[in-house]
């Protein structure tokens, strides 16, 4: 849990902690104690990076407009290079924004725990 704080030098450190990589979650600076909730923010942040092919900006709300159903904006999310590979796969794919979304929620409290996060992974594979 938390091994990047653990493997940030010293220095960086010193006035306390200062997030320099897009996978912190946000109470990464105001708390002491590292836990499982960082780890699922993380995680979130990687599979979104997975799905879209580029570094995701969970620092901001993303907006579809309201011409757009959820399903259309997230398949146009895709990385390109995978389009073609998902394109039969579409309800899996929302399912795999939606549980990124979850796990990079900005209250450590919505985001589910790992466990959870298996468990609905799982699910999409049977």
């Amino acid at each position: 849990m938390g091994l990047d704080r653990v493997m940030t030098p010293a220095h960086l450190l010193a006035d306390g902690p200062v997030s320099i990589s897009q996978h912190h979650p946000p109470e990464w600076s105001t708390s002491q104690k590292p836990n499982s909730k960082w780890d699922v923010y993380s995680f979130g942040v990687i599979l979104l990076e997975l799905l879209t092919g580029k570094v995701f900006p969970v620092d901001r709300d993303l907006v579809r407009d309201s011409e757009t159903d959820e399903k259309s904006w997230f398949l146009r999310l895709v990385d390109g290079t995978i389009r073609v590979d998902v394109a039969h796969r579409e309800d899996e794919v929302v399912a795999w924004f939606k549980l990124g979304y979850g796990c990079v929620s900005s209250l450590p409290q919505k985001r589910p725990s790992m466990k959870d996060v298996v468990h609905v992974l799982e699910k999409m594979l049977v």
